[in-house]
């Protein structure tokens, strides 16, 4: 091994008869004889002894692990000849210390060294290297301080999610997969198969929204269509027809010959009929029931009846009713004009007995006159009475008798 040469001082592989100038030349032919080395492999190839000479003709052999192998003389140094290396002043300039110990080289005071080829360092490293250029076209080597600048520069961009196919904008924290990109279809097939997605939040549900529905999403709405499905299937064409409104735990029934029942608890028995409600009970045929003794209701918005078989609304009902009562207080006056005519019968022939009578009967109230003949063989009897109502209804009244 070659270390701290001075002048006049033995080391491995150097005779003290070198001079400086020498070593420093057998040193550079060191370096040279990278190309000799396999350009593929980057190891020695079949001349590891290395030949410095002078321009003197002195000449030195060298191993490239620091051995040294002699003087062959002036023989090893013609031109042409096995690891002939020629150095001359122009090819080194030496510095102030060049160190080879423990298989480290190191040049320091700015000096730089070119390979051509490959420097196979036996597994030994090479330290104080200055940093190297980085751009398109720099063939300069680079030290471990740039490597670890770019590996954590390209680690912290992964992580802040600022480069690749998914990033995360910093100030809104939206993270975006491939929006720079082209392509229609995400992808997540595995080597083993498909893949799940976890974690998918709610999706927007509207007719606009193209958000990813997540599981429970899903569950409920099939849980929708299961209770549709439920209901549809109740509903047998042509036949009895139940629905139940799932309100309560009482299911609709529909045991009659094409009857219908709908509504929590509703029956339909009688053949025919229909059951609209809770707990409405049809059990008459060809009967149409919206409730059940103490559940009775209301059928609203019932439009007036047209047919004979039609339904009557509260209106037409009301002015049935109202012509009831006209009738009821024409009526109710009528007995009381009948009441208010006078029927005297004059005592002796030949006499008339004249009257005046006033009655009221249920609150109507009329007034009425009247007279009778009695004619001279008191055989006939003839008599006339006219009453007036309070409503201003008047009743005349002619009556002819004869007595035998």
């Amino acid at each position: 091994m070659v270390m701290n040469l001075r002048d006049g001082v033995r080391r491995t592989g150097f005779a003290q008869r070198v001079p400086a100038k020498r070593r420093w030349r057998a040193l550079a032919a060191l370096i040279a004889a990278a190309a000799a080395m396999s350009g593929s492999t980057g190891a020695l190839a079949a001349a590891p002894v290395v030949v410095v000479c002078d321009t003197s003709g002195f000449s030195n052999a060298l191993s490239l692990t620091g051995a040294n192998t002699g003087l062959p003389g002036s023989n090893g140094c013609s031109p042409g000849s096995t690891n002939f290396v020629k150095i001359t002043d122009d090819n080194v300039t030496p510095t102030s210390q060049i160190d080879m110990g423990s298989g480290v080289v190191g040049i320091t005071a700015g000096t730089s060294i070119q390979m051509h080829q490959y420097v196979d360092m036996l597994g030994n490293k090479i330290s104080g290297l200055a940093a190297g250029d980085i751009s398109a076209t720099s063939t300069e080597a680079i030290n471990g301080s740039q490597l670890y600048a770019a590996v954590n520069d390209l680690t912290t961009n992964i992580s802040n999610g600022t480069i690749g196919l998914v990033q995360q904008n910093p100030t809104s924290r939206t993270i975006t997969v491939a929006k720079d990109t082209d392509g229609t279809v995400v992808d997540v097939t595995g080597t083993t198969g498909a893949r799940q997605v976890t974690g998918v939040a709610a999706g927007e549900l509207s007719a606009a929204s193209t958000d990813a529905v997540n599981g429970s999403q899903l569950y409920a709405t099939n849980q929708q269509v299961d209770v549709l499905n439920q209901r549809v299937a109740n509903i047998a064409i042509g036949g009895a027809t139940f629905i139940d409104s799932q309100a309560n735990d009482a299911p609709a029934a529909a045991t009659g010959a094409n009857s219908t029942a709908l509504g929590n608890g509703a029956q339909a028995t009688g053949a025919n009929s229909v059951a609209l409600g809770d707990r409405s009970v049809a059990s008459e045929d060809n009967t149409v029931s919206v409730g059940s003794a103490g559940n009775e209701r209301r059928v609203t918005n019932v439009a007036a009846g047209v047919n004979g078989t039609d339904a009557a609304n509260m209106n037409q009902l009301n002015a049935v009713q109202s012509s009831v009562n006209t009738v009821a207080r024409e009526a109710f006056a009528g007995v009381a004009a009948a009441m208010a005519m006078p029927n005297l019968t004059p005592r002796e022939p030949g006499k008339t007995v004249v009257a005046a009578g006033v009655a009221n009967y249920k609150g109507y109230t009329a007034v009425g006159v009247g007279g009778t003949y009695r004619s001279r063989d008191s055989r006939w009897l003839v008599n006339g009475a006219l009453s007036l109502t309070g409503h201003g209804d008047t009743g005349v009244r002619a009556q002819v008798g004869y007595e035998f």
